[in-house]
C-alpha cells in the first residue's frame, strides 16, 4: 500500500506475501474479474456526504459496481444520514422498491433526534419494508448505552429486523439488559 502513496519513498521495500489460501483469494489479490461469483453484502452505503471514499453515489451507480465485483445483494442506508435522516431513508426506500432483489433496505436514525422522531422514523421503514435499523451513534457522538439506542433495539426486535451498529461501546454496555 505504501507503493501507492505518490509521496513515499521510493526505496521502501516490497511486501512479499503468503501465497492465497484458496482460488478466490488468489483472483480477489489478483484484480481478476469476479462478475462470476456470488457474495452478499452486509454493509453498503449511498451517498458521497461522508469522509470516506464512496465509489458511486447513487443506486444504479452502486448496483454497475456491485455487478463488477460479483455482489448480489447488499444491505444498505444512506450516508446523509449524519444529517436529513428523512431524505437519507427516502432514498432507500426508493432503491429497495426499484430493486428489491439487490437491496436490503435499513433505516438509520439520528439518536439525537429523540424519542419521538426515532419511533416515527422507525414506523415509516416499516411500513416502506425495511429489513434492518442501522445506527451510527459514534459519527452522531451519541452515548453507546443512551435510550434511543434501546428503543432502536427493542423495536428492532419486536419486528424482527437485523440491526446494525458501528460501535457498542465497553463489553460491559454489551451485557447489560434493557428492561
Amino acid at each position: 500500500l505504501v507503493g501507492w502513496n505518490e509521496r513515499a519513498d521510493a526505496k521502501t521495500e516490497t511486501a512479499v506475501f503468503p501465497e492465497p489460501l484458496d482460488p478466490l483469494h488468489r483472483a480477489a489479490r489478483e484484480c481478476a474479474d469476479l462478475s462470476g461469483e456470488d457474495f452478499y453484502d452486509c454493509h453498503g452505503h449511498f451517498g458521497m456526504a461522508n469522509q470516506r471514499h464512496v465509489v458511486i453515489d447513487s443506486p444504479k451507480g452502486l448496483l454497475a459496481e456491485m455487478d463488477r465485483t460479483g455482489v448480489r445483494t447488499v444491505c444498505v442506508f444512506h450516508w446523509m444520514a449524519g444529517g436529513d435522516v428523512r431524505r437519507a431513508n427516502d432514498v432507500t426506500f426508493q432503491a429497495v422498491r426499484d430493486f428489491p432483489d439487490r437491496y436490503v433496505g435499513f433505516t438509520i436514525v439520528n439518536p439525537n433526534h429523540g424519542e419521538r422522531e426515532a419511533k416515527e422514523e422507525l414506523e415509516r421503514g416499516l411500513r416502506h419494508g425495511m429489513s434492518g435499523v442501522k445506527m451510527v451513534s459514534s459519527i452522531h457522538r451519541y452515548p453507546d448505552d443512551g435510550p434511543v439506542i434501546d428503543q432502536a433495539c427493542r423495536f428492532a426486535d419486536e419486528h424482527g429486523l437485523f440491526f446494525l451498529n458501528h460501535t457498542w461501546g465497553s463489553v460491559e454496555n454489551m451485557r447489560r439488559k434493557v428492561e
